[in-house]
């Protein structure tokens, strides 16, 4: 890898990669590494699936706000799944919550990312 990270690249997007790939080389080959550490992302795509799924029966979002909205709904459902609870037993609590970091990253739409401009 070392090899082909010093090779001579002039396309900008390729050497874009290369400098991200240099500057990330130590973290290329972590499973080799670490015993438990799985050598795909297939645990990550079956997290994301249901929300796929449903954006794409849901006919997708009408908008920014809304793709946001469904975003923090579909991680604290399964924040909570994962840790035995359902999200009704959950969202109540973070509704009356007075902390404002549990609850306005929830609740004002205005707050949704925006998209960088081009």
């Amino acid at each position: 890898m070392a090899g082909l990270l010093q090779g001579h690249i002039e396309e900008p997007l390729n050497l874009k990669f290369q400098k991200h790939l240099l500057h990330h080389q130590h973290e290329l080959f972590t499973l080799l590494d670490v015993p438990l550490l799985r050598p795909s992302h297939n645990l990550a795509e079956r997290e994301v699936r249901p929300a796929v799924i449903l954006r794409k029966v849901s006919t997708g979002n009408r908008s920014l706000e809304g793709a946001y909205l469904q975003q923090i709904l579909t991680t604290i459902s399964r924040t909570a799944q994962r840790n035995g609870l359902r999200l009704a037993q959950v969202l109540p609590d973070l509704l009356r919550s007075l902390d404002p970091n549990q609850i306005l990253p929830l609740l004002p739409i205005w707050r949704a990312p925006r998209p960088a401009p081009s």
